[in-house]
């Protein structure tokens, strides 16, 4: 979300960050009433990025968040020249003194105990803080009950609330537990709710990274007794996510058990089942694991003779390892990273495209977990020196997942990467890739042609196997010949002949071509054209009545044209082959679970052509299913350039790509800028994602 302007004129423009979307609403409400114009973050990152690009003039930041909170946010503010001059808030629900005085040091302008706020307080605190300042509350004042705030904010009705009020009278329970009680709010609405409850920071455990450190402090019976777990702990003050933050029993019992300064943040207790199992039995596995190989490399040599079957018994690098892939596959993850530094081993998880830090584990664990992969995967454990790739498929839950491996040795040991394929993801049809309808129907067309060629072009992780994949599911039957070349064969088909390259052994795709030509095919996929003797044979290959499939690495459709020119190849072959390329791109999907309407700032209507202005644009709030992301999934968007008689000889009397691209365009191609503005007129994708993935034309 970005400004939003309430009324005619504003009394100043705020950014809202809180990782709480339910308390981000109830807020902002209040501010759009007292005329400002209001901008809310779900993350500090995303919220300093904004920052960056709409300068507002007063930031107000929650103290509790992932990755980036309200006090990292504001040093982070202080050190940037552009910005370090706005004024932020920090609110929290924590009320210990050190807090305000924190604040003041690190350059807040001011500190606010969310859980004692009213609107009358935070707007008089705000507008002090904004040069200028002459906020207007319309004339029915202030909202003086929460039950007001959440009826101004859409969060319930006025007839929920009118019920609510029923139960409430004449002593009855609080207007928090009734609200509860009758479930208005929905299940991360009402965790969202809790907040205001019990007066602690609702926290996600899933956008967390804990802490051994913090671990270390609770055992794991006492985790399990009272339902709660250990975040972190920094200055002696520890962090811990409990069920019920209320009780100030347990909280007592903790401080003298950690002899720390407890501070309790509320979690979703079902979400502590999880963790406490995830990160304890993880630690326990931790610990065993840590010991052996410190043990291990004060006897390096005879580590490094250590058998495949003793790392294959050893029972906590197992755990490890499979705690670690259920993560990912829970995640959506399609890869896991081992990256090991001097001093530790970082777990990273690519997620929707994005890499996320999601564990860190000491650093003399890298060698015990990388061996474990290797031999999942097939390599040599001993060879530490040279890059190698492998693979393994594991069975879980009643689906097979396979996962591609590669190590890389680098200064700090060997980085191992698992990339994760889900067939299911694979095997789309061509309806689910993301064509429109007219496009499809084109696309439909070349690919029926009985010979030529038709490349799919694009940066490594934009799509272009699920794209081959679901043409061949398009084409495969029992009466044509399918053969593919692929390094590597990621997922096996059916009535598919798929052939593994192997450069060992001289298996290369060239040489695999030649025979293909031998065994009467229709089809020929080619994973990847990589150098000048597969593009001949290709073209050889689509010249004597085959029709050919295959991948290149270029910024858009027009330039794998270029491209195979570049690599030798005559342009009348190019010109006379090629039936058309696809580019593509990955945007991320906007949450359905959170979506709601994106209100553009003036920066962002510049940016915007005349014939897309007055479109709905909407983006994710941010919410429980979409790890507060507001994204969740990818959809593919393409460029596709069928190489017309115009667009051909255009391309053999060399008019340049400005030419042929105008041709293109004549003839109705949608470039990739386009087919993402059509994703975010849809309401599939936003504004954001279209400029990440897309250049400018």
């Amino acid at each position: 979300m970005t400004f939003r302007i309430s009324g005619k004129g504003s009394s100043g423009r705020i950014l809202l960050v809180d990782d709480n979307p339910l308390v981000a609403r109830l807020w902002e409400a209040q501010l759009r009433k007292a005329h400002f114009e209001v901008a809310v973050a779900g993350k500090g990152f995303e919220g300093f990025n904004r920052a960056l690009i709409e300068k507002p003039d007063l930031i107000i930041v929650d103290s509790v968040m992932p990755e980036l909170d309200g006090f990292g946010f504001c040093e982070k503010l202080q050190s940037t020249a552009s910005i370090a001059e706005i004024p932020t808030l920090i609110w929290s629900n924590f009320n210990q003194s050190e807090n305000v005085e924190n604040a003041r040091k690190i350059g807040a302008a001011d500190f606010l105990l969310k859980f004692d706020l009213t609107p009358g307080v935070l707007i008089e605190r705000v507008s002090s803080l904004i040069p200028d300042c002459k906020p207007r509350v319309v004339c029915d004042g202030f909202d003086r009950s929460l039950g007001d705030m959440l009826v101004r904010a859409g969060i319930i009705s006025p007839s929920e609330l009118s019920s609510i009020h029923k139960e409430t009278h004449q002593g009855g329970p609080p207007f928090e537990e009734v609200l509860l009680r009758l479930h208005v709010l929905s299940g991360d609405e009402e965790n969202c709710f809790r907040e205001i409850l019990y007066r602690a920071d609702y926290v996600r455990l899933s956008d967390y990274t804990l802490q051994r450190e913090a671990l270390n402090r609770i055992p794991e019976s006492v985790t399990l007794n009272f339902n709660l777990i250990p975040l972190a702990l920094r200055d002696n003050r520890l962090m811990v996510a409990m069920a019920d933050p209320r009780d100030v029993n347990t909280v007592d019992y903790l401080q003298k058990v950690t002899q720390c300064e407890i501070r309790v943040v509320y979690a979703d207790p079902h979400d502590l089942d999880r963790a406490i199992i995830l990160y304890y039995g993880a630690r326990e596995a931790l610990g065993e694991l840590q010991k052996r190989a410190r043990k291990e490399s004060e006897q390096e040599e005879r580590a490094e003779e250590k058998s495949a079957a003793q790392i294959l018994g050893e029972v906590p690098v197992v755990e490890l390892i499979d705690v670690m892939i259920v993560k990912a596959l829970e995640s959506r993850a399609s890869d896991i990273h081992l990256e090991p530094t001097e001093k530790e081993l970082i777990v990273r998880f690519r997620i929707d495209g994005i890499l996320h830090d999601t564990q860190v584990l000491p650093s003399d664990l890298n060698h015990a977990l990388v061996a474990r992969v290797k031999i999942m995967s097939g390599m040599d454990i001993a060879e530490k020196r040279l890059p190698q790739d492998g693979r393994f498929e594991l069975n879980l839950r009643g689906d097979k997942v396979d996962f591609r491996v590669s190590t890389l040795p680098t200064a700090c040991g060997e980085k191992a990467v698992l990339r994760i394929l889900d067939r299911r993801t694979a095997m789309r049809s061509l309806e689910e890739l993301g064509f429109g309808a007219s496009r499809l129907e084109s696309f439909r067309q070349i690919v029926r042609r009985p010979y030529g060629m038709v490349l799919i072009t694009g940066p490594t992780g934009s799509g272009k196997t699920t794209t081959l994949y679901g043409v061949l599911n398009f084409l495969k039957n029992a009466e044509i010949n399918v053969i593919s070349v692929e390094d590597p064969i990621e997922y096996r088909m059916d009535r598919v002949n798929q052939v593994q390259v192997n450069p060992k052994i001289d298996l290369t795709f060239a040489s695999i071509l030649r025979s293909v030509l031998r065994q009467d095919p229709n089809v020929i996929v080619v994973g990847e054209i990589r150098d000048m003797e597969t593009a001949e044979l290709a073209v050889q290959a689509s010249l004597t009545g085959h029709l050919v499939l295959g991948t290149l690495h270029t910024n858009d459709a027009p330039s794998a044209l270029v491209r195979l020119a570049d690599m030798g190849i005559p342009s009348y072959l190019v010109a006379s082959t090629v039936n058309a390329t696809v580019a593509q791109r990955l945007m991320r999907r906007i949450c359905p679970e959170c979506r709601e309407e994106h209100i553009l700032t003036d920066v962002e209507k510049q940016l915007i052509p005349e014939g897309y202005r007055g479109v709905s644009i909407c983006r994710g709030r941010g919410c429980r299913i979409c790890r507060n992301t507001g994204y969740l999934g990818r959809i593919a968007v393409f460029e596709l350039l069928p190489v017309t008689r115009t667009v051909s000889q255009a391309f053999l009397q060399q008019q340049g790509m400005d030419t042929i691209v105008k041709i293109a365009r004549e003839e109705g191609m949608q470039t990739l800028r386009e087919a993402a503005w059509d994703k975010v007129k849809e309401g599939i994708s936003t504004l954001q994602e279209m400029f990440r993935v897309t250049l400018d034309e």
